[in-house]
């Protein structure tokens, strides 16, 4: 849930996401361990634009400067600048940040199925805490008690 949460409510599907996997520094080949793995990521919702898999630490020291992940470490620098070039958008993406947070906040009461509003004071603790002004915290309360309505069936 916390990469649909991520990928479909706070970056509403457009922003490019990516991901990548550390703890590889004993795999034999670490750009394979993506392809071994990669359905059980699927299985779960998971699927990112892009991945790499790389070593992120050096490792202990074995001699005169050198240490034992050296190599592959120098290598997974590269694929993540790489990757980061690649995947970083043109052009920036602009949102009204006050659209955007009524957007979030609906999302979230629809992604969670809340069936109730939270009481008057959490709202405006939300509110106060994203210095809402009075106008937009009065927009915020009132989205959400449209996103509240009971359904009949």
């Amino acid at each position: 849930q916390n990469w649909k949460i991520f990928h479909e409510i706070l970056c509403k599907k457009q922003v490019p996401t990516v991901l990548v996997v550390t703890g590889l520094e004993h795999e034999e080949n670490l750009n394979e361990w993506w392809w071994k793995n990669r359905e059980a990521f699927e299985h779960q919702g998971i699927r990112p634009d892009d991945t790499v898999c790389i070593t992120a630490t050096r490792g202990k020291l074995i001699r005169r400067g050198r240490r034992v992940f050296d190599d592959d470490y120098e290598q997974s620098l590269d694929k993540i600048q790489n990757l980061i070039l690649n995947r970083a958008l043109l052009r920036p993406l602009f949102v009204n940040k006050t659209n955007w947070f009524y957007d979030v906040v609906r999302n979230f009461f629809f992604f969670f199925q809340w069936t109730t509003i939270r009481k008057a004071k959490d709202i405006q603790k939300i509110a106060d805490a994203c210095g809402m002004s009075k106008e937009e915290t009065a927009r915020l309360k009132q989205e959400l008690v449209i996103v509240n309505v009971p359904t009949t069936q």
